[in-house]
């Protein structure tokens, strides 16, 4: 539940970017000096190029690829075992970065530095330029794949996503009256190391005016323009994520008429590749659904009560609650491990940009009530002006 004044976004949802922005250390792709002396290494042993690739030891197959490809390769007699067993581990197992890669194709990047250097590879030098180029390689095929994969996922979606969408490269964006956009995008690899952010350019209302917050830190931070994306099952295996639009003071969702943006897929943890839309929007006009008067009054008390246990400042009430709202395991975790210092931060970002509710919305003539799935939201319009709450359902119990 919050104020409309550019932070439209779940409560829960909220909370959990907090805390994960604040104890959460992106994970770094290796770099390619650190996977071309993982090849290296690997000839006096693959313990740890294993442990990159996710893959496991595969004997049968290792002499097979040094039957038909290593031990052919021009100026592999000039190498000892150790250097040919560096060569004949990348051939099979490649790196973390290249897994899309077939032994083939990694063959022929050998030959190709070898036509080039005159020798075969032996130094972390030497394997960071195949490394370079076989990350490369990767990436190329893996965008390509993408897009095919994106264009698959909108026409298996069809009867699953029913609002308004585009398709914007490998991901499809659907307008969402609760946050702004949601995202739907083909389920990847761990190796792949993909991200995606959606960055706005514009965000404009019917009269053409623009009502893009673009100094909010949500706007400008990568860590709040790249949505958590969450594996859903069906109808087929997809990821899906929200991405929060952020307005000036008088503005929300529903005066959207014009988004233009770009979606950034990063690969490889460092490959960017920028996509930019023009996502027209058809406006709908605001009604208010029916909420039995029941319905509203355990949402509204939920609201007040959440309001309540971030103004009080109350460590151990503000722990438990939190906990309790997280959806996942690895949110309960970040709850968990959060030190008091974070939950402050959060109690006094929640409560300065909130007005506490009151029971006697449930009856204001101004208040437009929304209510999808497990999803609630009460807006009060005064004139030009507008107080927005939100409420989620989670496990039955409203927060």
């Amino acid at each position: 539940m919050q104020k409309n004044n550019g932070f439209s976004v779940l409560l829960v949802g909220l909370i959990c970017i907090i805390l994960l922005s604040l104890l959460s250390g992106s994970a770094l792709a290796a770099s390619l000096d650190d996977e071309a002396l993982l090849v290296v290494k690997s000839g006096a042993g693959s313990k740890e190029l294993l442990k990159n690739t996710g893959k496991i030891v595969d004997k049968k197959t290792e002499n097979y690829a040094f039957e038909k490809f290593t031990n052919k390769l021009s100026g592999i007699k000039k190498l000892n075992l150790r250097q040919r067993k560096s060569i004949n581990n990348f051939v099979v197992y490649g790196t973390g970065a290249s897994q899309s890669l077939g032994a083939n194709e990694r063959v022929n990047l050998i030959m190709k530095y070898y036509k080039s250097a005159k020798k075969l590879p032996k130094t972390k030098d030497d394997w960071r330029l195949i490394v370079g180029e076989a990350d490369k390689q990767a990436q190329t095929n893996l965008r390509a794949k993408l897009i095919e994969s994106g264009k698959s996922l909108q026409k298996s979606l069809k009867d699953y996503v029913t609002g308004q969408q585009v398709l914007v490269g490998p991901v499809v964006l659907e307008r969402d009256d609760f946050f702004g956009l949601k995202l739907y995008a083909p389920e990847f690899k761990k190796n792949d190391k993909l991200q995606i952010n959606v960055v706005f350019k514009s965000i404009l209302d019917a009269s053409s005016t623009e009502i893009l917050d673009r100094q909010s830190t949500f706007e400008t931070d990568d860590f709040f323009t790249s949505p958590t994306m969450s594996l859903v099952k069906t109808p087929v295996r997809h990821l899906e994520g929200t991405r929060n639009v952020h307005l000036l003071n008088d503005k929300s969702v529903a005066d959207i008429s014009k988004i233009v943006g770009k979606v950034v897929v990063t690969t490889g943890g460092s490959t960017k590749k920028n996509y930019n839309f023009d996502f027209i929007i058809n406006v709908p006009v605001e009604k208010s659904e029916y909420v039995d008067p029941q319905t509203k009054q355990v949402i509204l008390e939920a609201m007040i009560k959440t309001y309540d246990i971030f103004a009080s400042k109350d460590l151990q009430k503000m722990r438990s609650y939190m906990i309790n709202a997280a959806t996942t395991d690895e949110e309960k975790a970040k709850v968990a491990s959060s030190t008091d210092k974070d939950l402050l931060i959060v109690a006094d970002f929640m409560t300065g940009f909130i007005e506490r509710p009151s029971l006697d919305i449930a009856n204001n003539e101004n208040a437009i009530w929304k209510l999808v799935k497990d999803n609630a939201e009460v807006k009060i319009k005064n004139g030009k002006d507008s107080v927005t709450y939100r409420a989620r359902k989670i496990g039955g119990v409203w927060y």
